[in-house]
């Protein structure tokens, strides 16, 4: 074996010093990784002192406040929309006079309903009763009972309890000015 070429080295005591150089660390696959790790950290620290303080990142900010513009503008839909979800009172029938009277029918969907009144007079000598009466009766006939009779002068309001259907305001009244009106709130 003489003449030849060296035998390869393993790297010990044998004289030859063939060992491969070393690429230097930001060449090495672990150290690229490494340092695209350390920017990416170091990035978000900035945006996130730029950004209003969050080091979590510096989109979070952004992400919260457009969900706030959202959120405000999806309240600002909805309480534009309220009010026409909200039942308002609706006038259905109204009758107004200073002695007995009988209005037009009207219809009730058996939703909530009332009455209001105001009645004026000498207060002495006032006698006011007011019938919401079935279509198609009459109350000389068929007879009924008030759904207020008012012993005093002034405004006043009543709830009605009638199932849906047709129906007419009658008043007997006696030495009084009066207005009705029969409102519902569907």
């Amino acid at each position: 074996m003489s003449g030849g070429t060296p035998p390869p080295s393993s790297g010990g005591a044998s004289g030859f010093n063939s060992q491969v150089p070393k690429k230097p660390f930001y060449r090495r696959p672990l150290g690229i990784v490494l340092i695209v790790l350390g920017v990416i950290i170091l990035l978000s620290f900035i945006g996130g002192i730029s950004g209003g303080g969050d080091s979590s990142g510096g989109d979070t900010a952004a992400d919260d406040s457009s969900e706030t513009n959202d959120s405000k503008s999806a309240e600002t839909k909805k309480s534009k929309q309220k009010p026409e979800s909200t039942p308002q009172w609706k006038t259905v029938a109204k009758l107004r006079g200073n002695t007995n009277k009988a209005g037009t029918d009207f219809h009730l969907n058996g939703c909530d309903t009332r009455m209001t009144y105001n009645i004026q007079g000498d207060v002495a000598s006032t006698v006011v009763g007011i019938y919401v009466m079935d279509s198609g009766t009459q109350l000389q006939e068929d007879g009924g009972f008030p759904v207020v009779s008012p012993t005093k002068t002034g405004p006043g309001k009543t709830t009605i309890r009638k199932d849906e259907g047709d129906y007419y305001i009658e008043t007997v009244a006696a030495n009084a000015e009066w207005r009705v009106r029969v409102q519902e709130k569907c």
